[in-house]
């Protein structure tokens, strides 16, 4: 399964219209990771409209071992757009379904991303959670910060 996102990656890498946002332009492919110690996060979405980009997602916990891999499959929604004078804002909201790969059973997932940026600063905070029947999976927080160098 890593083989596909690694490939996929590496595509949108060489095809030059990769984009890291949870929707862009129609048409276009983004491509979204998250690589630590305790963590993998590897997103390949794509562009149906700049508002709407179905996704698949996978998540795996690399410490210790009671802890699941995720296969999902995923909506993400623009759900608000704020342009300013000097800066740009967005809300995402984002959910599905998938599968516990070591637990075998299915889950869902629901999620919300905000960013603000202009051309120095950017900000992101993401909420993430995947649910059974069982009750709750796992719960997640990123949060991002970016500066460009003057």
């Amino acid at each position: 399964m890593i083989r596909v996102f690694l490939a996929s990656f590496l595509l949108a890498i060489l095809s030059g219209s990769a984009l890291a946002h949870p929707t862009a332009y129609q048409g276009s492919v983004g491509m979204m990771g998250y690589l630590s110690p305790g963590m993998t996060d590897l997103e390949v979405n794509y562009s149906l409209r700049y508002w709407l980009a179905p996704s698949v997602q996978l998540l795996r916990y690399t410490e210790g071992t009671a802890k699941p891999d995720y296969l999902l499959g995923k909506m993400n929604l623009l759900a608000h757009r704020w342009n300013g004078e000097h800066f740009q804002a967005n809300v995402y909201l984002h959910g599905g379904g998938g599968y516990a790969l070591t637990k075998k059973r299915g889950v869902y997932h629901a999620g919300i991303t905000a960013d603000i940026e202009d051309r120095r600063l950017y900000l992101l905070g993401q909420w993430d959670t995947v649910r059974s029947g069982q009750g709750t999976e796992v719960i997640f927080w990123k949060a991002r910060a970016g500066l460009r160098p003057t």
